[in-house]
């Protein structure tokens, strides 16, 4: 038989080749040189060979033979036992190896420097920090921390490892000397422990001290920028290490390097990095993917995985992980699904917990949720972070109470929850203001004793209490907590923030600041949205700085998102572009932020400009985005680009899928006005809301469809869809515009049913506005006092009902009860109020209202203030201070040209409205209805047929006279006052629709021209045509009948107008007067003048005249006497009557006495008519030298009509002297008089005779 061959060495020979197969990892090697060193008896003659064996095998990663050869040691010493327990703590093994420990102390071995490290690796290694202190206090007392610089390393890193960091600094400084291994441990530690921000002083600290950080120091360093999101910090580290070529040498430092910038938000500069790598491994390649995965670059991460995977690299469960990450992310469930076969096939589901908890949270993210439940299922994944995973997806998707019914199988199925999972219970007890159940989740908390240990826990107790608006409980837990991080300051900010206490949240930010809690991305978040709603601009600039100093822009997209929203939100929209365009990612949430801040301050245009921008950076709009879009096309009126979004809309499906896209098409095609469209679009929504039945209402009844509007609600009613407070204001504008007042009583009265009324002031306005439009002020005035506030929209609401309603003197009063209540009036109010005045024509609070617009700088800003200011003295009369706030509007509008024009013309300088509108040609202002209306009126009162019928040949040529009857009527009105009365019937007759205006125009055209026949034939035809009078109708024809007489048919139209209802107004009784007193039946005037509600000036002047006219002075006397008495001031009109009456009766006393008491008592001017009538009476009584003398002294030009009197009356007594006088004052003022001659023939004719 053969013997086995072998190579005889010697133990001096042995011993370092074991340890280089050690060094090598040469298990091969190593076992030949065992088999050997057996051979030869060398393990039983030298124990050094024997330690070799056991720390080569250990080395090596074989602890089954490292036992083996150590069990069958004679003897065992320190260096076996060490290096056997390094196998242990080296491979992971550290229960093995402490147990060693206490094996070898209690054979009475003593353990050496290197035992005690390989111990505190192993107690590092299990977190068993109460073992490391017992091993710490032998250490110490044996004296090896001060004569050996690794013992006390490896219990700095033993005390970090195992969270204990104040230990772990306490032997750090214990330290008599402290090289770079020393520095790492302890900076490792706080990097492993999350807190960068130490990690990084104690960086700072040991480069000061001139310790020069190694591959791991920077490792650790650059994952503690990481951690804080700190950019800036992690480029200055990047460039130290570029210059020391360990980039290229070492790949783990360049992993930390692609890590870092991933982890910072950045994942571009860490693709660049990755690309530079001259060796790209798993690790390489999977912190690219976890930073393209947890920034949302979801495509970027599943592309890097597919390249990684076409270069040869297979996956690890990390890389996995992240991709299904990225699944769930884009919901792209076929990649996932295949991403899980390959899990199945790699075996990672069965070997790595978190890979199944991934699985089953992209099959949550995907909305799958049976699915996740049968992966959980199936694997049977007993892990705490899996229920965790399914309970957080039931609350994701709003199912709080499956969530806690899932948190009370945990406890059932024997599964204590971790902070992670009472964390999401205790959010679902929010969601749900499940007080109780939130009480008794804390209660176990407490019991457990989690309280005062974890700070998730305490953080989502105080978020829950938040949420339940629980203030006082919240801040209790708060105050209690024996340790507070940023994010327990955050919860309870974003609580008050998210409830609107502004106050508490921003005294709780600046306790925080005292107190030197550094803050993070959430507290900057929460701070901008604090300071936004204070409006504290120059506080948001200080967050910007911070933000920016701390690189969080670049870092963190959320915080660059709410920056943009934060300055959007404020107005200031030029700065958030100018953030925005410093965004380094700028998905579809960044521009949705920036286009909706455009789109709600009102800047379509700027809306859509971006939207074109979004587009040709290849980024697809969402329905946020075509929601902003279709709102920007309403704001610019761009009918054409609605319709496109329409197109793309329906391209991308979301009119099934989105009903806030469909609810938001309802609206826009409303707002146009083209409400089939938009009842097209609502009849296809697949479902219906309240938000959709709403905005149809809306886009009819804003479109004066208000029947159709109320047919709508009752369908909405019918099919069981309750309306909301919006709908309520739609359903009250829809009653306006259908002029239905029982309905929007019945509105009310449902609104008070449901306690709407005190809820809601926006509805309660409605109501107001209801009532106010339909003419009901008094239960305007009610709704007004019972509203639980009167804001200035309230305020304007029921100003702008008493003026339209022509209330303007109770407006003003309205106005000034406002003042009184401290409230500051708007651009509405004063417009409103300007109108008040114009009505009333109280110049004097018009002025004042002026000089308090002028003060605010509103005149200038608002171009409808200025055109009411315009309307408002033009209507007043003072067409100079009209002309004036004019001449100064930075704006001309047409609404103004045509205040000032109607101004004109109404106030009869008509010349000034025709040279006004000519100068509103020249400057290229079109005019429209309203303008022609004043034009033409402008023509009647100043007498310019010429200029009449160049606006008829316009209009015409335009074609508004067959659509717009008004301007045909005027039109007739104005050839009919210019005297044109045949063009008058002409264009009556061209009339399509003669209504009661048209035929009241011509008829009052024939009246004053006195053809009153024509006007009674007018009349007739009117009535044969069965158009019903209106009373300026009946006006004009009293008139007629007065004017020829016809005294019956003024008795037949005074019965009608009574049957009528038409004598509330005082100047049809008037009229009646008149015409009774023309056609010489006085008693009937006297009758219908003593009917009359209230005696007026001008009905006692035509009662006056009436008597005058049949020379019955008495009765003239008695009236004039009885006016006087009921306190009427009489007209220079009264007293030409009067004074013509005493001429005729040769009252002479009574005559001058009148004459008196009218210029002296009454203020009224002396005319040529009045001193004409004293002049002819003193004739009359022979006193013609008077007469002369007064005629000489007249403060008139000298009037032909005067002494043509007198020359008549000299006739009728003879004076021949008188006459002769009076004729050659005739001649003079008119040679060519014939009637001079006639009447001084016949006087020296009745001398001759």
């Amino acid at each position: 038989m053969q013997k086995d061959s072998y190579e005889v060495v010697s133990s001096r020979t042995l011993i370092p080749l074991l340890k280089a197969c050690a060094k090598r990892k040469d298990l091969k090697a190593g076992i030949k040189l065992h088999t050997n060193a057996a051979a030869q008896g060398l393990l039983k003659r030298d124990p050094f060979v024997g330690n070799t064996l056991v720390d080569m095998y250990a080395k090596c990663g074989i602890l089954t033979k490292a036992q083996e050869v150590f069990d069958g040691l004679e003897s065992r010493d320190v260096v076996s036992w060490t290096a056997l327990i390094g196998g242990y703590a080296e491979q992971g093994h550290g229960e093995e190896a402490l147990k060693h420990l206490d094996l070898m102390q209690c054979e009475g071995v003593f353990p050496n420097a290197i035992t005690f490290v390989c111990s505190l690796k192993a107690c590092g290694s299990l977190k068993a920090a109460d073992k490391g202190q017992e091993i710490h206090a032998e250490a110490e007392r044996k004296g090896f921390l001060e004569r050996d610089l690794a013992v006390g390393n490896t219990l700095v890193d033993m005390y970090a490892k195992c969270g204990v960091l104040d230990r772990a600094q306490e032997v750090f400084d214990k330290l008599l000397f402290r090289d770079v291994i020393s520095w790492t441990a302890l900076i490792a530690g706080y990097v492993d422990h999350e807190n960068g921000a130490q990690a990084l002083t104690f960086f700072a600290q040991m480069q000061h001290e001139g310790v020069c950080p190694n591959a791991i120091t920077f490792s650790s360093m650059l994952k503690a920028c990481g951690i804080i999101g700190d950019i800036n910090k992690g480029k200055q580290i990047h460039a130290q290490i570029e210059p020391m070529g360990t980039l290229g040498r070492d790949p783990f430092i360049g992993n930390a390097l692609v890590d870092m910038y991933a982890k910072c938000g950045s994942p571009n500069t860490a693709h660049n990095v990755f690309s530079t790598l001259p060796t790209k491994n798993i690790a390489g390649w999977t912190a690219l993917i976890s930073g393209y995965a947890d920034y949302g670059h979801d495509e970027e991460a599943l592309q890097c995985f597919d390249r990684m995977q076409a270069e040869g690299v297979a996956p690890d469960s990390m890389s996995l992980a992240s991709s299904l990450k990225a699944c769930g992310n884009t919901r792209t469930l076929s990649k996932g699904q295949e991403l899980h076969a390959e899990v199945e096939r790699t075996g990672f589901l069965a070997k790595d917990t978190f890979i199944g908890i991934t699985l089953i949270n992209m099959y949550v993210r995907c909305g799958l949720l049976t699915k996740a439940r049968e992966v959980f299922d199936n694997v049977q994944i007993q892990e705490v972070a899996a229920w965790t995973v399914i309970m957080a997806a039931y609350i994701n998707h709003a199912f709080n109470e499956e969530a806690l019914m899932w948190y009370d199988s945990m406890w059932l199925s024997g599964v204590l929850p971790n902070s992670v999972t009472f964390g999401h219970s205790l959010k679902a007890c929010g969601n749900l203001r499940a007080i109780v159940k939130g009480k008794e989740i804390h209660a176990v908390i407490e019991k457990l004793g989690l309280f005062e240990g974890d700070l998730v826990i305490c953080n989502a107790l105080i978020e829950m209490y938040m949420k339940l608006r629980l203030f006082d409980e919240a801040r209790k837990v708060f105050c209690e907590l024996p340790l507070r991080n940023v994010a327990s300051w955050n919860v309870l900010i974003a609580g008050y923030v998210e409830d609107g206490q502004t106050d508490y949240a921003c005294n709780f930010l600046e306790q925080m600041q005292l107190e030197g809690v550094p803050p993070d991305s959430s507290t900057y978040v929460c701070s901008l949205k604090i300071y936004c709603s204070m409006g504290a601009i120059d506080k948001i600039d200080t967050v910007h700085s911070e933000i920016e100093k701390r690189g969080l822009l670049e870092a963190n997209p959320l915080v660059g998102n709410i920056l943009v929203d934060t300055y959007a939100k404020c107005g200031l929209l030029t700065t958030a572009a100018q953030v925005f365009k410093r965004l380094p990612t700028r998905d579809v949430v960044a521009w949705n932020i920036l286009i909706t801040g455009y789109c709600e301050n009102g800047f379509g245009e700027d809306v859509l400009q971006n939207f074109e921008h979004m587009h040709l950076t290849n980024i697809s709009p969402d329905s946020v985005t075509l929601v902003c879009g279709l709102k920007a096309c309403v704001q610019v009126g761009d009918i054409m680009k609605a319709q496109e979004l329409h197109a793309e809309i329906e391209r991308q499906g979301l009119l099934e899928e989105d009903l806030v896209v469909g609810n938001s098409l309802v609206d826009m095609y409303g707002k146009f006005g083209l409400v089939g469209r938009a009842r097209e679009v609502f009849l296809n929504l697949s479902e219906k809301d309240v938000v959709s039945w709403t905005a149809l209402i809306a886009g009819y009844a804003e479109n004066g469809h208000g029947q159709e509007a109320l047919i709508i609600a009752e369908q909405m009613h019918v099919d069981g869809m309750d309306p909301n407070d919006i709908t309520f204001i739609c359903i009250l504008k829809a009653c306006v515009s259908a002029e239905v007042i029982d309905k929007g009583q019945e509105v009310h009265a449902e609104i008070e049913r449901k306690g709407i009324f005190e809820k809601n002031v926006a509805v309660g306005n409605s109501l107001l506005d209801f009532y106010a439009k339909n003419g009901l002020l008094a239960r305007a005035h009610e709704v007004f006092s019972r509203l639980p506030v009167q804001n200035a929209l309230s305020w304007s609401t029921l100003i702008a009902g008493y003026t339209d309603n022509g209330h303007g003197e109770e407006a003003l009063e309205l106005f000034e009860c406002m003042e009184v209540e401290g409230l500051f009036p708007d651009v509405h109010i004063f417009s409103c109020c300007l109108m008040a005045c114009g009505m009333v024509g109280d110049i004097e609070r018009g002025h004042n209202i002026h000089s308090d617009l002028e003060r605010r700088g509103l005149f200038e800003e608002d171009t409808v203030t200025g055109n009411t200011l315009v309307d408002m003295y033009a209507k007043c009369d003072s067409l100079v201070s009209a002309q004036g706030v004019f001449d100064k509007l930075l704006s001309r509008d047409l609404v103004a040209w045509n205040a000032l024009v109607t101004g004109y013309a109404e106030h009869g300088e008509g010349t000034n409205a025709i040279d006004l509108f000519e100068q509103m040609l020249v400057e290229g202002v079109i005019p429209n209805e309203v303008t022609f209306l004043g034009i033409l009126k402008a023509c009647s009162t100043a007498g310019s047929l010429e200029k009449g019928q160049e606006i008829h040949a316009l209009l015409a040529r335009l074609g508004l006279l067959d659509r717009n009857g008004v301007l045909g009527n005027t039109l007739v009105d104005m050839y009919a006052k210019c005297g044109a009365l045949t063009k008058a019937k002409e264009v009556f007759d061209g009339i399509p629709l003669q209504n009661v205006v048209s035929w009241t125009a011509l008829i009052g055209g024939y009246t004053e021209l006195e053809y009153g026949k024509d006007a009674l034939k007018c009349f007739e035809k009117m009535q044969f045509d069965h158009v019903p009078a209106n009373s300026v109708t009946c006006i004009c024809v009293l008139k007629a009948y007065g004017s020829i007489g016809a005294l019956e048919k003024g008795r037949e139209i005074h019965a009608e107008i009574e049957k009528k209802g038409l004598m509330e107004g005082d100047v049809i009784g008037n009229t009646l007067v008149h015409m009774y007193a023309k056609c010489g039946s006085l008693k009937d005037a006297h009758n219908v003048f003593d009917k009359l509600p209230v005696e007026s000036v001008v009905s006692c002047n035509a009662l006056i005249a009436g008597y005058a006219r049949v020379g019955e002075s008495v009765n003239v006397l008695d009236v004039f006497n009885k006016m006087l008495e009921t306190g009427l001031r009489p007209s220079m009109a009264t007293f030409v009557v009067v004074l013509n009456a005493c001429s005729r009766s040769c009252l002479l006393d009574c005559c001058l006495s009148y004459f008196e008491v009218m210029s002296k008592e009454n203020g009224v001017q002396v005319s040529v008519e009045h001193l004409s009538s004293i002049v002819s009476l003193l004739c009359r009584v022979g006193q013609t030298e008077n007469a002369l003398a007064l005629t000489s002294k007249m403060p008139f030009p000298s009037n032909a009509a005067v002494w043509r009197s007198m020359l008549s009356i000299c006739r009728e007594s003879g004076n021949v002297r008188c006459g002769r006088q009076v004729y050659e004052q005739v001649l003079c003022l008119d040679r060519k008089d014939p009637s001079a001659y006639v009447l001084m023939s016949h006087i020296f004719a009745g001398a001759n005779g």
